[in-house]
């Protein structure tokens, strides 16, 4: 809570933050403490007194570390390289072939061009913090398990989290496309303030994110946005398989007048 205060206000004295934050003046100074072992807090000196005693100024020092982004495509991968005030530093894009898509050659691509974007910015490794990757299929995000993802070779129940968190040495999480598009629009985009709405994507593919009670939800089975597995009108009633593609088939026939 206090690092995130520290991130939207800037600057700014503990008393603010006790203010700001309700917690009591010794619980705030044990959290600053801590921050500033870890590099994440930084004390600026004394600010303009009142009256009183000038107040310790601290900041956050978004310089400390760095996370990325990686989208997963069926013939392309993502990155995007951002300091930890959400500052871009970099991004690039590379193409993905079929024949070279197998979950471990994709991770060693992924950590080849993570690796170059930190080099680019003059940045060890150490201080990558995060990386999250999104992909077009059903995700199991305790686990970081893909489920199935057809449009690549031999991605069926791949442990994608575990895979990469040994290839770029960092917190790793892995999540479904259109849901972390649905959260970028609940903490920044069209649908702040809204806590129940549904973000739909329309591609290759038919997705959807909900948000419910401010909460994205995801449903028992990792799938409640898998809005392609609705039986829609003129399209085959074969019964889909969960975790399954269905029938590549789709049988028109024009409305009845």
């Amino acid at each position: 809570m206090l690092l995130k205060l520290l991130r939207e206000t800037g600057p700014c004295s503990r008393a603010d933050l006790v203010r700001a934050s309700g917690l009591s003046a010794p619980s705030v100074t044990n959290v600053v403490a801590h921050l500033a072992s870890a590099g994440l807090v930084e004390p600026l000196g004394e600010g303009d007194s009142t009256g009183g005693r000038p107040p310790d100024i601290v900041r956050f020092r978004a310089e400390r570390g760095c996370v990325a982004g990686v989208e997963i495509g069926p013939d392309s991968l993502d990155f995007l390289l951002a300091d930890l005030n959400g500052r871009e530093l970099g991004r690039s894009r590379i193409a993905l072939e079929r024949r070279s898509s197998t979950p471990p050659a994709v991770c060693a691509q992924i950590g080849k061009q993570i690796r170059g974007l930190l080099r680019k910015q003059k940045r060890p490794e150490d201080q990558l913090l995060g990386l999250v990757v999104g992909v077009p299929a059903i995700v199991n995000v305790d686990e970081g398990v893909v489920f199935a993802f057809s449009a690549l070779k031999d991605w069926s129940n791949v442990s994608l989290g575990v895979m990469l968190a040994r290839e770029v040495k960092c917190d790793v999480t892995v999540e479904n496309d259109t849901n972390l598009a649905a959260q970028g629009e609940y903490h920044h985009g069209a649908a702040q303030g809204e806590r129940n709405f549904v973000y739909i994507t329309i591609g290759e593919g038919v997705g959807a994110g909900m948000f419910v009670g401010g909460n994205l939800h995801r449903g028992a089975q990792w799938s409640a946005g898998e809005i392609g597995y609705l039986c829609v009108p003129n399209i085959s009633r074969e019964h889909p398989a969960i975790h399954k593609h269905g029938s590549s088939k789709r049988h028109w026939a024009p409305p009845e007048s």
